[in-house]
C-alpha cells in the first residue's frame, strides 16, 4: 500500500519517522519494493479529487438557514461540508434512528468521539449545556452532494420532528417561539 503526509509546503522535522524500516532486504535498510504503480495511482486520484472538490459552503449554509436550528460554531471558520446542529427537542439518538430509516446517515457528535457516550468536553468548553449536547446532530456531505440532497434532508428532519413530537409531545416551554406542530 501507499500513503502520504501533507505538510502544507512547510518543512517538517519527522524525527524517527524519517526512516523506513522493514524486511530483510538490503540488510534491513529498505522496507521493501516501492509500489511505483500505487504511488502514481494515488497521485492521480488526489489530483482528480482536488479538481472535483468544491470547497464551497453555500449549500451547507442554505441547509442551516432553512433548518433554523442553533449551529455549533456558526460565524467561525468551519469545514465547508460539515454542520453540527442542536435539535430543538428529543435526544439525538431518536433523530439518528428515524433519519436512518429515511436513508440519511448522521452522527451524534464529532467524528473523533464516535461511539463515545457522555458529554463532550469540547462542546462543554464551547458553552453548550448537557441537555443541548444530547440533542446535537452532525451532518457531513461529500463532493457529489447537491443542494437538492441538503433540501431533502431538511424535509426529512421536518418529518422526523413531527413524528417525534406526536410520540413525545413537547412541553409548552419547548414551544415558546416555535409554531406548534400541525
Amino acid at each position: 500500500g501507499v500513503g502520504f503526509f501533507r505538510a502544507g509546503g512547510a518543512e517538517v522535522e519527522l524525527g524517527e519517522w524519517s526512516w523506513q524500516f522493514g524486511g530483510p532486504q538490503e540488510q534491513r535498510v529498505r522496507a521493501g519494493t516501492e509500489d511505483v504503480a500505487g504511488v502514481a495511482a494515488m497521485l492521480a486520484a488526489l489530483e482528480w479529487c482536488e479538481d472535483q472538490m468544491p470547497g464551497d459552503a453555500a449549500a451547507r449554509d442554505e441547509f442551516e438557514h432553512s433548518l433554523g436550528w442553533p449551529v455549533v460554531g456558526a460565524g467561525h471558520p468551519r469545514l465547508w461540508n460539515t454542520s453540527l446542529v442542536v435539535a430543538p427537542r428529543h435526544q439525538n439518538k431518536l433523530w439518528l434512528a428515524r433519519l436512518s430509516q429515511r436513508g440519511f446517515q448522521c452522527s451524534t457528535g464529532s467524528a473523533c468521539s464516535s461511539g463515545h457516550d457522555g458529554d463532550s468536553h469540547v462542546l462543554a468548553a464551547m458553552g453548550l449545556e448537557p441537555d443541548a449536547m444530547r440533542r446535537v446532530l452532525r451532518f457531513s456531505s461529500g463532493w457529489t452532494t447537491t443542494r437538492d440532497d441538503w433540501r431533502a434532508l431538511v424535509r426529512a428532519l421536518g418529518e422526523v420532528e413531527r413524528e417525534l413530537d406526536a410520540r413525545f409531545p413537547p412541553t409548552r416551554a419547548e414551544c415558546v417561539g416555535r409554531p406548534l406542530p400541525t
